[in-house]
Protein backbone atom coordinates (compact mmCIF):
# COMPACT_ATOMS: atom_id res chain seq x y z
CA UNK A 1 0.00 0.00 0.00
CA UNK A 2 3.04 2.19 0.64
CA UNK A 3 3.90 2.57 -2.78
CA UNK A 4 0.67 3.59 -4.28
CA UNK A 5 0.07 6.91 -2.07
CA UNK A 6 0.39 10.09 -4.70
CA UNK A 7 -1.11 7.88 -7.39
CA UNK A 8 -4.06 9.24 -7.45
CA UNK A 9 -2.95 12.31 -7.30
CA UNK A 10 -0.79 11.77 -10.15
CA UNK A 11 -3.45 10.55 -12.18
CA UNK A 12 -5.55 13.20 -11.49
CA UNK A 13 -3.34 15.96 -12.90
CA UNK A 14 -2.98 14.02 -16.29
CA UNK A 15 -6.62 13.98 -16.53
CA UNK A 16 -6.82 17.12 -16.22
CA UNK A 17 -4.17 18.31 -18.44
CA UNK A 18 -5.96 16.08 -20.94
CA UNK A 19 -9.38 17.94 -20.36
CA UNK A 20 -7.21 21.37 -20.33
CA UNK A 21 -6.02 20.19 -23.97
CA UNK A 22 -9.16 19.71 -25.09
CA UNK A 23 -11.18 22.62 -24.16
CA UNK A 24 -7.76 25.20 -25.76
CA UNK A 25 -8.37 23.03 -28.70
CA UNK A 26 -11.84 23.46 -28.62
CA UNK A 27 -11.69 27.17 -27.73
CA UNK A 28 -9.31 27.65 -31.04
CA UNK A 29 -11.29 25.82 -33.51
CA UNK A 30 -14.10 27.98 -32.38
CA UNK A 31 -12.06 31.09 -32.77
CA UNK A 32 -11.24 30.01 -36.38
CA UNK A 33 -15.23 29.83 -36.98
CA UNK A 34 -15.81 33.07 -35.99
CA UNK A 35 -13.04 34.59 -37.97
CA UNK A 36 -13.97 32.37 -40.87
CA UNK A 37 -17.73 33.97 -40.15
CA UNK A 38 -16.77 37.61 -40.64
CA UNK A 39 -14.90 36.93 -43.98
CA UNK A 40 -17.94 35.56 -45.48
CA UNK A 41 -19.98 37.86 -44.19
CA UNK A 42 -18.29 40.63 -44.96
CA UNK A 43 -17.57 39.11 -48.55
CA UNK A 44 -21.38 38.72 -49.31
CA UNK A 45 -21.73 42.52 -47.77
CA UNK A 46 -19.05 43.99 -50.37
CA UNK A 47 -20.74 41.82 -52.93
CA UNK A 48 -24.12 42.34 -52.37
CA UNK A 49 -22.91 46.49 -52.27
CA UNK A 50 -21.27 45.73 -55.49
CA UNK A 51 -24.42 44.70 -57.04
CA UNK A 52 -26.31 47.41 -55.91
CA UNK A 53 -23.70 49.70 -57.27
CA UNK A 54 -24.33 48.07 -60.70
CA UNK A 55 -28.26 48.40 -60.49
CA UNK A 56 -28.03 52.10 -59.29
CA UNK A 57 -25.70 52.67 -62.48
CA UNK A 58 -28.39 51.66 -64.39
CA UNK A 59 -30.35 54.01 -63.15
CA UNK A 60 -27.97 57.06 -63.38
CA UNK A 61 -27.74 56.07 -67.16
CA UNK A 62 -30.91 56.13 -67.53
CA UNK A 63 -31.95 59.27 -66.08
CA UNK A 64 -28.35 60.34 -68.01
CA UNK A 65 -29.79 58.97 -71.26
CA UNK A 66 -33.77 61.09 -70.22
CA UNK A 67 -31.85 64.31 -69.39
CA UNK A 68 -29.28 64.41 -72.01
CA UNK A 69 -26.37 64.75 -69.75
CA UNK A 70 -27.45 66.59 -66.78
CA UNK A 71 -25.76 63.89 -64.17
CA UNK A 72 -21.79 64.86 -64.69
CA UNK A 73 -20.97 66.51 -61.34
CA UNK A 74 -24.07 65.79 -59.64
CA UNK A 75 -25.14 64.14 -56.34
CA UNK A 76 -28.49 62.27 -56.24
CA UNK A 77 -30.81 62.89 -54.68
CA UNK A 78 -30.47 66.46 -54.92
CA UNK A 79 -31.84 67.59 -51.74
CA UNK A 80 -29.49 66.09 -49.25
CA UNK A 81 -29.35 62.00 -48.96
CA UNK A 82 -32.39 59.60 -48.80
CA UNK A 83 -33.06 58.49 -45.41
CA UNK A 84 -34.37 54.80 -45.37
CA UNK A 85 -34.74 53.40 -42.55
CA UNK A 86 -31.96 55.68 -40.63
CA UNK A 87 -29.53 55.02 -43.09
CA UNK A 88 -28.80 58.04 -45.37
CA UNK A 89 -28.23 56.70 -49.38
CA UNK A 90 -26.84 58.72 -51.52
CA UNK A 91 -24.97 58.61 -55.17
CA UNK A 92 -22.35 61.34 -56.54
CA UNK A 93 -20.69 61.68 -60.23
CA UNK A 94 -17.70 63.54 -59.29
CA UNK A 95 -16.97 63.34 -62.79
CA UNK A 96 -18.13 64.29 -66.56
CA UNK A 97 -21.69 63.28 -67.41
CA UNK A 98 -22.24 59.74 -68.80
CA UNK A 99 -24.39 60.87 -71.71
CA UNK A 100 -21.93 60.99 -75.01
CA UNK A 101 -18.91 60.24 -73.18
CA UNK A 102 -16.33 58.67 -74.87
CA UNK A 103 -14.35 58.54 -71.86
CA UNK A 104 -15.11 56.87 -68.48
CA UNK A 105 -17.37 58.08 -65.50
CA UNK A 106 -17.21 56.94 -62.21
CA UNK A 107 -20.12 56.90 -59.65
CA UNK A 108 -20.00 56.52 -56.33
CA UNK A 109 -22.72 55.24 -53.85
CA UNK A 110 -22.52 56.37 -50.41
CA UNK A 111 -23.88 54.89 -47.25
CA UNK A 112 -24.18 56.89 -44.24
CA UNK A 113 -21.06 58.97 -45.57
CA UNK A 114 -19.18 55.82 -46.36
CA UNK A 115 -18.50 55.05 -50.09
CA UNK A 116 -20.42 51.60 -50.75
CA UNK A 117 -19.54 51.02 -54.18
CA UNK A 118 -18.06 52.57 -56.62
CA UNK A 119 -18.81 52.14 -60.21
CA UNK A 120 -16.50 52.79 -63.32
CA UNK A 121 -19.09 53.55 -66.34
CA UNK A 122 -17.42 53.25 -70.04
CA UNK A 123 -19.49 54.11 -73.05
CA UNK A 124 -18.98 51.16 -76.32
CA UNK A 125 -20.54 53.00 -78.34
CA UNK A 126 -24.12 52.43 -79.68
CA UNK A 127 -26.30 50.53 -82.49
CA UNK A 128 -29.14 51.27 -84.19
CA UNK A 129 -32.14 48.98 -84.26
CA UNK A 130 -33.91 48.03 -87.89
CA UNK A 131 -37.06 50.40 -86.97
CA UNK A 132 -38.75 47.44 -86.47
CA UNK A 133 -40.05 45.41 -83.35
CA UNK A 134 -42.68 43.04 -82.02
CA UNK A 135 -43.97 44.98 -79.18
CA UNK A 136 -46.36 43.12 -76.34
CA UNK A 137 -48.73 45.30 -74.25
CA UNK A 138 -51.26 45.37 -71.63
CA UNK A 139 -53.80 47.91 -71.65
CA UNK A 140 -57.19 47.93 -70.72
CA UNK A 141 -58.89 46.04 -73.52
CA UNK A 142 -56.33 42.92 -72.75
CA UNK A 143 -53.18 41.82 -73.97
CA UNK A 144 -51.94 42.24 -77.62
CA UNK A 145 -49.32 41.94 -79.78
CA UNK A 146 -48.12 43.94 -82.87
CA UNK A 147 -45.62 45.61 -84.93
CA UNK A 148 -43.92 48.62 -83.86
CA UNK A 149 -41.94 51.17 -86.54
CA UNK A 150 -39.70 53.84 -85.72
CA UNK A 151 -35.98 54.05 -85.11
CA UNK A 152 -34.64 52.78 -81.98
CA UNK A 153 -31.16 53.56 -80.33
CA UNK A 154 -29.08 50.73 -78.22
CA UNK A 155 -26.15 52.89 -76.51
CA UNK A 156 -23.62 50.13 -74.49
CA UNK A 157 -22.20 50.79 -71.50
CA UNK A 158 -19.63 48.42 -70.01
CA UNK A 159 -20.24 48.78 -66.01
CA UNK A 160 -17.67 47.51 -63.36
CA UNK A 161 -18.62 47.77 -59.99
CA UNK A 162 -16.30 47.71 -56.68
CA UNK A 163 -18.28 47.10 -53.41
CA UNK A 164 -16.48 47.72 -50.16
CA UNK A 165 -17.44 46.18 -46.88
CA UNK A 166 -16.27 47.34 -42.59
CA UNK A 167 -13.97 49.87 -43.97
CA UNK A 168 -12.44 48.80 -46.49
CA UNK A 169 -11.07 45.22 -45.03
CA UNK A 170 -13.13 43.33 -47.83
CA UNK A 171 -13.58 44.19 -51.65
CA UNK A 172 -15.17 42.57 -54.22
CA UNK A 173 -16.08 43.32 -57.93
CA UNK A 174 -18.29 42.64 -59.70
CA UNK A 175 -19.07 43.48 -63.69
CA UNK A 176 -21.83 43.68 -66.65
CA UNK A 177 -22.85 44.98 -70.27
CA UNK A 178 -25.58 47.40 -69.96
CA UNK A 179 -27.65 48.32 -73.04
CA UNK A 180 -29.88 51.63 -72.59
CA UNK A 181 -32.70 52.20 -75.51
CA UNK A 182 -33.28 55.24 -76.17
CA UNK A 183 -35.28 56.64 -78.92
CA UNK A 184 -33.95 58.29 -82.43
CA UNK A 185 -34.33 61.71 -81.25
Amino acid sequence: MGKEKGSALVLAIIIMALLAAVVIALSRGTDIDLFVGRNVRLMKQAFLWSDSGLEIAEEVIGFSEYTRGEDGNSTFPTSGPLVVNGTDFEIENPGPSIYNNNGTSTLNFIVDGEVASVVTVNYLGSLTSDGTSIIFGAGYEGVGKGLAGGGAMARIYHLRSTGFSDNDQSRKRSAEIYRSLTSGK
